[in-house]
């Protein structure tokens, strides 16, 4: 499993990535109007300022993560003003009270603050599908026929990932956008050496970037369908990614 912070809104900006290595604390703390974010590494800004987000508590920041084996351990301080506010696909919107901790196991926002938020991103290896099991190894089993090496390739794996986002595409934005995230993980995890990369990935990110807005505006919740010009976006960017990898062999 890897697992990081981003401030929202800056999820092209890898910089701004704030890796949570297992049994390392990383906290976010308020210091003058700035809000940071303190690594075993040193402390960054996050690069937005809110007075609502808690000082330092008794030299401890008033939020906490720490990475296990297969979740994530978010904690409130006990002596914190506030409560966290975590957004996740499947779940909903929950609150984490001062002296609360919860454990995570699926990427998910966290408010910190009236202005300062934050997603938590877990990534767990290749092999999650969303697809029923046979029709995964159906459709692997499609590709790897056709291919002259054994066993599944990365052509035959975008190939699977491409099938469920474009079915994906007529059910409710949080269904689709679960399966966006593992496209999304698969690409950035499977560089290719051509200037078509790029502009998949971006495009891929991309239509993350829409669900979660349309998520987060709760203008989708309650499972309403996609309009018809992000269906035909998901289906492009779908098309894409199998294209790229298709091609790359």
């Amino acid at each position: 499993m890897r697992a990081y912070l981003t401030p929202l809104g800056q999820v092209d900006d890898q910089s701004r990535q704030i890796d949570l290595e297992e049994g390392a604390q990383v906290g976010i703390y308020r210091d003058g109007q700035q809000v940071l974010v303190e690594t075993p590494g040193g402390t960054k800004d996050l690069g937005v300022r809110d007075v609502t987000v808690s000082r330092k508590k008794s030299g401890e920041p008033s939020v906490s993560f720490r990475a296990a084996t297969g979740e994530v351990e978010i904690m409130n301080h006990p002596e914190s003003k506030n409560s966290l506010t975590l957004r996740q696909q499947i779940g909903g919107e929950r609150s984490i009270s001062p002296g609360e901790t919860e454990q995570v196991t699926e990427s998910c926002v966290v408010e910190v603050g009236f202005n300062a938020e934050v997603r938590l991103t877990i990534k767990r290896q290749a092999g999650h599908k969303t697809l029923r099991a046979d029709e995964a190894e159906q459709l692997l089993d499609e590709a790897a026929a056709r291919s002259s090496s054994s066993g599944p390739t990365l052509a035959s794996h975008a190939r699977v990932l491409a099938e469920n986002l474009r079915a994906k595409r007529h059910h409710s934005p949080n269904d689709c956008l679960q399966v966006a995230n593992e496209v999304r993980d698969f690409v950035e995890d499977n560089p290719v050496e051509t200037s078509a990369y790029e502009d998949a990935r971006k495009s891929v990110e991309g239509v993350v970037e829409k669900l979660e807005a349309k998520l987060s505006s709760r203008a989708a919740l309650g499972g309403d369908e996609l309009a018809e010009e992000d269906r035909e976006r998901i289906e492009r960017v779908a098309s894409r990614v199998e294209g790229l990898y298709s091609r790359a062999g």
